[in-house]
């Protein structure tokens, strides 16, 4: 929290889910950092699940190509900032 806090720059990129975000299931994150500790940057970029979607102020990019047999939404996506 106190990087957080610290921190002067608008984006953040980083390799976590955050809880409450939909995961692929359906089911919300039950673990994850709290959204509200980036809440201060523009935009948060996540890689750690593997397909797209956003959450609040986070984009979660998702994998450019499927990874495991689970990875099944299809959308390959590229974040550019």
């Amino acid at each position: 929290d106190e990087v957080v806090a610290k921190a002067d720059k608008k984006v953040l990129v980083v390799h976590t889910s955050f809880k409450g975000q939909v995961l692929p299931s359906g089911k919300e994150e039950d673990r994850g950092l709290p959204v509200e500790t980036v809440k201060d940057f523009t935009c948060v970029i996540s890689g750690h699940i593997h397909s797209y979607s956003t959450f609040k102020n986070v984009v979660v990019a998702g994998a450019p190509y499927q990874m495991k047999f689970g990875d099944t939404n299809g959308v390959i996506s590229i974040v550019e900032v």
